[in-house]
């Protein structure tokens, strides 16, 4: 005997409905999604001036070398502009950071605007989330780094 639950996906729960305050969350989130993208957008179209904003590295004027941060704006923005395949060369982390915040913003819009209920979305547990997004974080910067630091002592060793 298969049950009626059995029958549809879990990404979207049929008939179900995420409740005003959750589709007001999502209101929010999205916002804040299309307002990292389009302050992105404004550092690209030279609107607002981010060397004054974020500085010169330390780490790099210090020791040569880029720090796990750097090329992140400059990834950013190439993903913002549409180049996405350049933006993961220039530095992944940084691209993937991008992808993850568009596929945020895909998912809060469609809650927001549209109701759509993603079941696998309300069983997670925030502690449980938290965890994932430090260990994440840590092994996808420290990747994107790596790959850098590569290209940066590349460079070093070949004038």
């Amino acid at each position: 005997m298969s049950d009626e639950n059995d029958q549809h996906s879990d990404l979207a729960e049929v008939g179900k409905r995420p409740t005003t305050v959750g589709r007001i969350y999502a209101g929010v989130i999205f916002a804040a999604v299309v307002g990292i993208f389009w302050f992105l957008w404004a550092i690209s179209a030279d609107i607002v001036a981010a060397n004054y904003m974020f500085g010169v590295c330390g780490f790099k004027q210090e020791y040569g070398l880029p720090c796990p941060g750097c090329y992140v704006t400059t990834a950013s923005i190439a993903f913002v502009r549409g180049r996405v395949l350049e933006a993961f060369y220039i530095q992944p982390a940084g691209a993937l950071l991008c992808s993850v915040l568009a596929l945020i913003g895909v998912f809060s819009l469609l809650i927001a605007a549209f109701g759509i209920k993603f079941g696998f979305l309300y069983r997670l547990k925030l502690a449980q989330v938290i965890k994932y997004v430090i260990v994440s974080g840590i092994i996808i910067f420290g990747s994107g780094w790596g790959v850098t630091l590569a290209r940066a002592i590349a460079e070093l060793n070949n004038p």
